[in-house]
């Protein structure tokens, strides 16, 4: 039976002490798109919110599929409050223990308390490159060449807020929190607000 031609050049390969071909890298872990973090809240989600304008509501936040209306004068009582948004890629340019040169990361959920962001590493999320993330943000305009611009930001995509309500009407439903939708109206009393759908699906 014929000998395969790549046996043979293994072979070869293996008698002149020539060490055979390296594997295939593992596939890079890629962040979760969209990722999502539920749990947080605000301060002003202890108080009425007065809609200052017509606000659709949605059945689950980033959904078209809407459920509802607020009318402007309209009162909301927040339920509960997720961020969604893309992944923000960073290119390592420079070696810079742990990163090495070519490597990518991730900004996941960003201004969250106190500055901080969610980073996304090697198929992890982590803390601990906070530091040297923030110190290459505010050198993002460095001149070329300079010790430091080691990291390379893609263009930022915003983050959503969306944040589940219910009105004094009793519609429920997710609205994408914008600037001016409404005010912040007096504090809320036990009770307000206390009929709310389930928690979106992830």
């Amino acid at each position: 039976m014929p000998t395969h031609p790549i046996t043979t050049i293994v072979a070869a390969w293996l008698a002149w002490g020539i060490p055979s071909p390296a594997p295939p890298a593992a596939p890079e872990l890629l962040p979760p798109d969209p990722y999502v973090v539920d749990g947080l809240g605000t301060d002003d989600m202890k108080n009425e919110w007065i809609a200052k304008r017509p606000i659709k509501l949605f059945a689950l936040p980033g959904t078209r599929r809407q459920v509802a209306v607020v009318a402007a004068g309209d009162v909301m009582y927040a339920q509960a409050l997720q961020l969604r948004g893309r992944p923000w890629e960073i290119r390592v340019l420079h070696d810079y223990p742990p990163l090495r040169a070519g490597m990518r990361l991730w900004i996941l959920a960003r201004d969250l308390e106190e500055g901080y962001c969610v980073l996304w590493y090697q198929g992890q999320t982590r803390d601990d490159l906070q530091t040297a993330i923030d110190y290459a943000l505010e050198h993002q305009r460095c001149g070329r060449g300079s010790k430091n611009c080691w990291l390379h930001f893609a263009k930022e995509i915003p983050q959503q807020t969306w944040v589940q309500v219910t009105t004094n009407r009793g519609a429920t439903g997710w609205m994408l929190r914008t600037d001016g939708a409404f005010e912040v109206g007096k504090p809320r009393q036990p009770g307000d607000g206390a009929k709310s759908a389930p928690p979106p699906n992830q």
